[in-house]
């Protein structure tokens, strides 16, 4: 016998439901439905319709779509008209996923980080395998500074190798550019960057001591802003603790709707809460891929590949 859902009851109410927008709050979500999760309380990742947590599919599988405000703690439940087309245009992706009844899961996200894991075994001297040499490098030495020049080599044949020389500044300098970076957060109390499994205000506060020290770096020799792309990709290159916001990384976050696509402190959230509330299958995931690598791919390293190439597929089929 099929086990049933603890938010079966949501569901079933909203299928009886005649109404076409209905809003409740936490507190009587939990009165009349069902126990909030607590991270559902901080959270607005778990409200997301692409979250592909049971919480979201207790609407989405009744046809509504969700709406959270996460300072009144309420959300509004908003019923699907497949005939709207100005729904279509806004929001393209939820629309695909609830008429095919399906919801992302973190599943699919680990079915795409293996297809592109697989990409990376076509040929030994692939490019995909250049963040696994330039990480392994940092994980051994950042903290010697002996190493600062080989670090700084194997940083710039990591970046170049990902695009990062075109259109970009870095193509009027050498690698010996990013020195500078490399002296200046190679200090111990950066190390736990490398081994991060969970997420605090701490090390989201840690990471972007590590942002604001890359754009002081290098905005003295950039005409123009740092962009995202630029800025995570040595994050990832480095440490491992965040994905490369890039095209197809952003193209990735919009299609899942599981993080804002725009590098910040709160988008950053979505992805670790999202990670931590799948955590028992991305852990399997992570460690069985990391048998076919050179190195341990780290957390965000294992969404990276996931949501980059869920983007390229997207933007490809377009």
């Amino acid at each position: 016998m099929q086990k049933t859902s603890k938010y079966f009851p949501l569901t079933a109410f909203l299928q009886t439901c005649q109404q076409n927008s209905i809003t409740f709050t936490f507190n009587e979500i939990e009165k009349n439905f069902f126990t909030l999760p607590n991270s559902a309380h901080n959270y607005a990742a778990l409200w997301y319709d692409g979250h592909g947590g049971p919480l979201s599919k207790s609407w989405l599988q009744a046809g509504y779509h969700s709406k959270v405000n996460m300072k009144a703690k309420q959300v509004n439940f908003i019923k699907y008209n497949f005939n709207d087309k100005k729904l279509t245009r806004e929001t393209p992706n939820h629309f695909e996923y609830v008429i095919n009844q399906q919801v992302l899961s973190a599943d699919m996200i680990i079915e795409k980080s293996k297809a592109y894991n697989a990409s990376t075994q076509d040929d030994v001297f692939t490019r995909f395998r250049s963040w696994e040499h330039c990480h392994k490098a940092f994980q051994k030495h950042l903290f010697d500074e002996n190493y600062i020049d080989y670090l700084a080599l194997h940083l710039a044949w990591y970046l170049a190798s990902w695009g990062m020389l075109r259109n970009s500044f870095l193509v009027n300098f050498d690698y010996t550019i990013h020195k500078d970076l490399l002296y200046k957060i190679s200090n111990l109390k950066f190390k736990p960057l490398f081994y991060i499994n969970t997420i605090d205000t701490n090390i989201i506060d840690l990471i972007f001591e590590v942002v604001e020290i890359i754009i002081n770096t290098y905005s003295k020799y950039s005409k123009s802003k740092l962009t995202d792309t630029f800025i995570t990709k040595i994050l990832l290159g480095i440490f491992g603790c965040t994905p490369a916001y890039d095209r197809y990384f952003k193209t990735g976050a919009k299609v899942t709707n599981i993080c804002n696509p725009t590098f910040n402190k709160h988008s950053l959230e979505q992805l670790w809460n999202y990670y931590i509330d799948n955590i028992e299958c991305f852990e399997k995931a992570r460690i069985d891929l990391s048998t076919t690598s050179t190195i341990d791919i780290t957390p965000m390293k294992l969404i990276d590949m996931g949501l980059w190439q869920i983007g390229k597929e997207k933007d490809n089929s377009q």
